[in-house]
């Protein structure tokens, strides 16, 4: 555990800290016009991902944003930037982290939401 080589928890939790930034641009598919009979016509977008570290928070925090929400259109059937972030994003950028070595314990869970 983490106390038998640490002071503190958050001593233990600092030392889990590679990089102070990560960015990562995910694509990711929308329903660019529902055709009729369970048919679409897929899109693509890009959601902009900024992983930091927090000195407070002592683990990594996320931002997100869609710069082309603009051409995916609610009428179609689709959600928001934080639906595609929450069912197609998180996991694809969860993944991208832990190749680097970044796991769950490093990552503050309030900024998965």
């Amino acid at each position: 555990m983490w106390y038998e080589d640490y002071d503190s928890e958050e001593e233990y939790l600092d030392s889990l800290k590679k990089e102070d930034h990560y960015h990562f641009s995910i694509p990711f598919t929308y329903i660019k016009k529902k055709l009729g009979d369970d048919q679409y016509e897929d899109g693509t977008a890009i959601m902009e991902v900024d992983v930091d570290w927090d000195t407070y928070q002592h683990g990594y925090v996320f931002t997100h944003h869609c710069p082309d929400m603009y051409l995916i259109d609610p009428a179609e059937g689709n959600g928001t930037a934080d639906d595609f972030w929450n069912d197609f994003v998180r996991d694809d950028v969860l993944e991208k982290l832990e190749s680097l070595d970044i796991y769950s314990q490093a990552i503050c869970s309030s900024s998965l939401l």
